[in-house]
């Protein structure tokens, strides 16, 4: 498989740049969980992993715009858990269908974690060891942690509305 076609199957998972035939959804059985954040995660695990073919058109056909107050812009507990947790479901589906080197790192998880204190820590490290997670994916990353941080935080990189 094309390198291009696996990153776009397999690391960019958002589906909202994406197009899908509805019979691909429909055979596959792909749908969003109803969880506060991160449920469009396995959606585009399942899809990706049933597609046999993908078109990658060099377009712009989509616009992502976001808002203060969305639910990409809050950080709370709920939505937080809800991400980690769909997080490490999305990376066991992975693991499952042969497709483990593309698990996505969960070290973001586990450094902001702290920010909910000790017992969500503790939460956090018993569904890792439970579900058999690697902890240490993507923790060439951590070198650079406050890097990382800023690029995936900072708000110069997000388009704000103006209402």
């Amino acid at each position: 498989m094309n390198k291009n076609v696996e990153n776009l199957k397999f690391k960019f998972l958002v589906p909202w740049a994406k197009l899908f035939k509805r019979s691909l959804i429909s055979s596959c059985g792909a749908i969003f969980e109803e969880i506060p954040a991160g449920n469009d995660m396995n959606f585009s695990v399942l899809v990706a992993l049933s597609a046999h073919s993908v078109e990658i058109v060099d377009k712009v056909l989509y616009i992502v715009t976001v808002s203060r107050g969305s639910i990409t812009t809050t950080f709370s507990k709920e939505k937080f858990d809800s991400r980690f947790q769909a997080s490490v479901r999305c990376n066991r589906l992975l693991r499952e269908h042969g497709m483990g080197k593309y698990q996505q790192s969960i070290l973001y998880f586990i450094v902001k974690g702290y920010k909910f204190g000790f017992k969500y820590l503790i939460h956090m490290w018993v569904i890792i060891l439970k579900t058999k997670s690697n902890p240490f994916i993507g923790f060439s990353k951590f070198v650079h942690y406050k890097k990382v941080l800023q690029d995936r935080e900072n708000p110069q990189y997000l388009l704000k509305s103006k209402s």
